[in-house]
């Protein structure tokens, strides 16, 4: 099992670039040794499983007492678990799997930022990393209810431009269809203020509101210390202060590092 008490983030070494055309995280784990590798690995199968298994407490505890060398799944549990997990199983499609991987770290690096605003809500990763929509979106609170919309990718080349040029694009093209997809499912929330969100993130977006941002997150073999610089004249329409983001995780070994990942994930199965 991951260490008691140890974080994601501070396995990663952070720093932040704010420019005036974009405002982007650096999250390096370059450096990472064999032993922090390895606990990076459990503490994101464990998010994973936490994620998924959120509803369903009997399989998340089957899962921990598997994983703790506790006795085996029944059989019922293990088909159970498999549907559950089966996205992520090692004899899967490797592209695939490796993009799920990306995805979940981009979410609990989200989620343990705590040099951003406070986080309400943060959506995604979608069970299958081929499903159509968005990636992610999160809302965080300022002095209000804002919201960014995410593209996330991995990339275990040397050329990063071409990689989130292609994000910059994709979300070009499908952003209000992304949101007009968040919208549908998120109108249903009772609280009044993100019930009115959820209710005008299309019309925002296309107006450019101040409250409306757009961020593109790659997990990467190497950590540049420039990235995103293009990303403004993409996004001209947005009239926030500061509404562009960019997040560039980096783990020198990540197809490795992913492959781990779903070992850990699929142990017993």
């Amino acid at each position: 099992m991951a260490v008691a008490g140890l974080r994601t983030a501070s396995l990663f070494e952070w720093s932040r670039h704010d420019t005036r055309l974009v405002r982007w995280t650096r999250v390096d784990g370059t450096a990472l040794d064999a032993v922090a590798t390895e606990q990076l690995a459990r503490l994101l199968a464990a998010h994973i499983v936490e994620h998924r298994l959120n509803g369903a407490i009997q399989l998340r505890n089957a899962w921990v007492r598997v994983i703790g060398g506790g006795s085996a799944y029944d059989a019922r549990e293990q088909d159970a678990m498999r549907a559950f997990l089966g996205q992520l199983s090692p004899a899967t499609d490797r592209e695939h799997r490796d993009s799920l991987v990306a995805e979940y770290l981009w979410h609990v690096l989200s989620i343990e930022d705590d040099a951003e605003p406070e986080l309400v809500a943060i959506r995604g990763p979608k069970f299958h990393a081929t499903a159509p929509g968005g990636d992610g979106l999160t809302v965080r609170r300022t002095d209000r209810l804002v919201f960014t919309l995410w593209e996330i990718k991995k990339h275990t080349g040397s050329h990063l431009p071409s990689v989130i040029g292609g994000a910059y694009d994709q979300l070009g093209a499908h952003a209000a269809q992304y949101l007009a997809e968040y919208s549908a499912t998120e109108q249903v929330t009772t609280d009044a203020e993100m019930r009115s969100l959820f209710a005008t993130l299309v019309q925002s977006w296309l107006a450019g509101e101040s409250h409306a941002n757009v961020g593109v997150a790659v997990v990467a073999t190497h950590a540049p210390r420039r990235c995103f610089s293009t990303m403004r004249q993409h996004f001209a329409h947005l009239n926030g202060v500061d509404p562009c983001r960019g997040l560039l995780a980096s783990i020198a070994t990540f197809p490795d590092f992913a492959n781990r990942v779903t070992e850990i994930l699929w142990t017993g199965l």
